[in-house]
């Protein structure tokens, strides 16, 4: 029996290039807080363009990279690139913690 594909995607999350409905808002809001600053300060005509380019720019190639991400599975791209991130490279004990809980005690 042959099942329908909008069977399969129904309670998927809703993404926006790769963003949730609310980060998607948040990046948006963002930009346009940063042009309305910058026409209230008196920024020229050039500066607002040249703003407009980065931000086009740069939430371009972030979007692509996020949903590139999404299209291969990962779901969450944001949040496992912030705990890679985070996590330390290699693991100093200073306080000797390890060394205690490893070594047999009498």
């Amino acid at each position: 029996m042959k099942t329908l594909s909008t069977q399969k995607k129904m309670n998927r999350p809703i993404k926006f290039f790769g963003l949730s409905s609310l980060q998607f808002l948040l990046v948006c809001v963002f930009g346009a807080v940063i042009i309305v600053v910058e026409i209230f300060a008196g920024a020229g005509a050039i500066a607002i363009i040249l703003t407009v380019c980065v931000l086009v720019f740069s939430f371009t190639y972030v979007f692509a990279k996020m949903s590139d991400a999404y299209k291969k599975g990962n779901t969450d791209f944001i949040s496992s690139k912030m705990v890679k991130d985070n996590t330390p490279k290699r693991i100093t004990d200073h306080h000797r913690f390890f060394k205690f809980i490893i070594s047999p005690h009498e």
